[in-house]
């Protein structure tokens, strides 16, 4: 996916934007869907950075590295500010570690609520903790009481930053007709939109992978473009960009699989 001539100029709110007793949980996964999909290309800002807009009485971040993209709603917010700009990927990648820090240790402090503040010089965020102290009091021996506290985090807004309008490339994809043919997709880029607990169905005695009976995709709606797959969901939407097929003509072992186990076997035995 190509960024060029879909490049926007920095427009920041003209008034300050409060939203307070958000969900910690809900914030740090807002941004952590955006996360896998931000290039580590530093030179190319526009790319390394998560991208916030607020149109629509919606606010969305969004992130791609050209080949794959998402833009997710943050559920349960509205605003009537319009405003686009950016936030270092690495602070968005910060927020997600603070928001979830929730450890059985009862010294550890614990996010109960934050809230969010952009206004025309910052993208902040105060999150509100709590931890339980173990001490003595005369009436009643050891007990636990809890303690507040805040942890504020922010990232100053760049007015000279440009920001991506993904969106607009997202809706022709939408718009596109579908295409019935098959596309070649990288599994890499496709394992961004999978998460962690993909279980693949596996027969030891035989050595083979069982194909599963849950689709992959089984929690999304998919529309192939033939150039992009466009992945969507309540708040979310995502897309990775087709690839060209492989014409490399296959390799050919000298010798079976079988007599390739064989020999590692007796090499091993004799170096073990």
């Amino acid at each position: 996916m190509q960024p060029h001539g879909l490049n926007q100029s920095t427009r920041l709110p003209s008034r300050p934007v409060r939203l307070r007793g958000l969900d910690p949980d809900t914030v740090a996964d807002w941004l952590d869907q955006l996360t896998p999909h931000l290039s580590a290309d530093e030179t190319l800002p526009f790319l390394a950075n998560v991208h916030i807009r607020l149109a629509g009485g919606r606010i969305l971040a969004f992130a791609t590295d050209r080949y794959t993209g998402a833009i997710a709603t943050l559920p349960g917010t509205s605003t009537n500010e319009t405003a686009r700009f950016t936030i270092p990927g690495n602070f968005a990648r910060r927020a997600i570690t603070t928001l979830r820090t929730n450890f059985s240790d009862s010294e550890t402090d614990q996010p109960v609520s934050v809230d969010l503040t952009i206004t025309d010089r910052v993208f902040g965020l105060t999150v509100h903790t709590t931890r339980q102290v173990y001490h003595e009091t005369e009436r009643d021996g050891w007990g636990y009481y809890d303690q507040d506290d805040t942890r504020r985090l922010a990232a100053r807004i760049d007015p000279d930053a440009e920001t991506l309008n993904l969106p607009r490339v997202a809706a022709e994809a939408l718009a596109a007709p579908p295409h019935d043919g098959t596309i070649h997709i990288n599994t890499e880029l496709l394992a961004r939109f999978l998460g962690y607990g993909i279980v693949v169905p596996f027969n030891p005695a035989t050595g083979h992978v069982l194909s599963g009976p849950e689709n992959l995709l089984a929690h999304y709606a998919v529309h192939n473009t033939g150039r992009v797959l466009v992945l969507t969901r309540p708040d979310y939407l995502g897309f990775i960009a087709a690839c060209r097929k492989d014409t490399t003509p296959a390799h050919t072992p000298t010798a079976s699989l079988a007599a390739t186990r064989t020999a590692w076997r007796d090499t091993l035995a004799a170096i073990a």
